[in-house]
């Protein structure tokens, strides 16, 4: 997900449009490392989707109740992050850390994208 604090109303239009995606594509499943289908994907199996975000990106209990509401096998978790500095702080120490305890789903600042680069192995 992308956001920019510069850009004003378009990027967080965007960002939003890109998050709602972002959390369908997530929960609907896609593949695994290995390029094959998962075999829940498209199933009822039960999944948790992790998300984190910072300061406020309009998740609010209400949309996500709606989300689950409309596909009660996927429990959303989101984890909200005071300031960007402190999202960002999180995110890179635990990609240095070769990504463990990641969000399924991290919001990012497009100033960030150049610093994450360099672990492309670490994102889908």
């Amino acid at each position: 997900m992308l956001s920019s604090t510069r850009s004003g109303g378009r990027r967080v239009a965007v960002t939003a449009g890109i998050a709602t995606l972002a959390l369908g594509l997530a929960a609907c499943g896609g593949g695994n490392e290995g390029g094959e289908a998962d075999e829940t994907a498209g199933s009822d199996e039960p999944i948790t989707l992790t998300v984190a975000t910072f300061n406020n990106f309009g998740y609010t209990d209400e949309l996500l109740a709606k989300y689950t509401e409309e596909n009660p096998h996927v429990t959303v978790e989101q984890t909200v992050a005071a300031e960007a500095a402190d999202a960002r702080t999180n995110l890179t120490t635990k990609l240095a850390a070769g990504g463990e305890g990641l969000a399924d789903i991290e919001a990012i600042e497009v100033d960030w994208i150049s610093e994450l680069a360099q672990y492309p192995d670490l994102f889908t």
